[in-house]
């Protein structure tokens, strides 16, 4: 940490705050891991719906607020929003005076560095059961920079994570056309429009690739099969008569008697 920064316990810089809605028609909020604080209606939350939420926690934009059972796992944010959260939740707000950014409070508290603290301050048998209480949390040390350090930090946290995100959108998109190549390959392989075929490669290797299946020729009036039927003049007998085959076959009977005599 620079020199200049100055570090603060956090009971020197938040306050626990406990105002509870007394008709709980306010935005129900929740706290997402990857999101932060968001009203509930946007969020996959698998969890039911109370059937009243009077006497929950009120929290304000800039409050922290807390999953207590939650902490170690990065359930923990700066709310923009006015709503409503758990009743188990805690909800802290910046002292006044105290020179820091909500958005840096945010950054802070979800960065990696943090997320050790608040590991370690968590109590419980086991990981899933760990609690981070008031007392364990505003005992933790909070880095103050200077304010101006402060929104150079949250402004260059915000053009990083813009990168990222139109990175990964780009490559989620590359994997979509991959995948719809992949079926319309699929396709055309079965339909037999194109067939796979080895190539060798000047260092010995093979490589398969794609190609159009040859189309065949038309047959040739020639290589057409003809059948005629015929009466041979010297024994009178009836025959049928392959062309392609050369297949001559006697008939014990007279066409005449299949067609009704005509």
């Amino acid at each position: 940490m620079p020199a200049h920064w100055g570090i603060k316990r956090g009971k020197s810089v938040f306050q626990s705050i406990d105002q509870r809605s007394s008709t709980g028609n306010e935005e129900l909020l929740t706290v997402s891991s990857t999101r932060g604080i968001v009203p509930r209606r946007t969020a996959s939350v698998t969890m039911f719906k109370a059937e009243s939420y009077l006497g929950y926690k009120l929290c304000w934009p800039g409050d922290l607020v807390i999953n207590s059972l939650w902490a170690w796992g990065g359930g923990l944010g700066v709310s923009r929003h006015h709503g409503i959260i758990s009743s188990a939740y805690g909800v802290y707000r910046i002292r006044s005076g105290v020179p820091l950014i909500p958005d840096y409070v945010h950054e802070l508290v979800r960065s990696s560095a943090f997320h050790w603290e608040l590991q370690v301050r968590s109590k419980g048998v086991w990981i899933s059961r760990l609690q981070l209480t008031d007392i364990s949390f505003l005992d933790a040390p909070i880095p103050l920079p200077p304010p101006e350090e402060q929104a150079a930090i949250v402004r260059f946290l915000d053009y990083a994570n813009g990168r990222l995100e139109r990175a990964i959108r780009a490559k989620r998109k590359v994997i979509d056309l991959l995948h719809e190549q992949k079926q319309a390959i699929i396709h055309r392989t079965v339909t037999g429009q194109d067939q796979v075929v080895e190539q060798k490669r000047v260092d010995g290797t093979s490589a398969l690739s794609l190609q159009p299946c040859p189309r065949r020729p038309p047959a040739s009036p020639r290589s057409a099969t003809s059948r005629s039927i015929g009466r041979c003049a010297d024994s009178g007998r009836w025959f049928i008569e392959s062309s392609r085959a050369k297949v001559r076959l006697q008939l014990d009977f007279s066409p005449q008697a299949i067609l009704g005599g005509c």
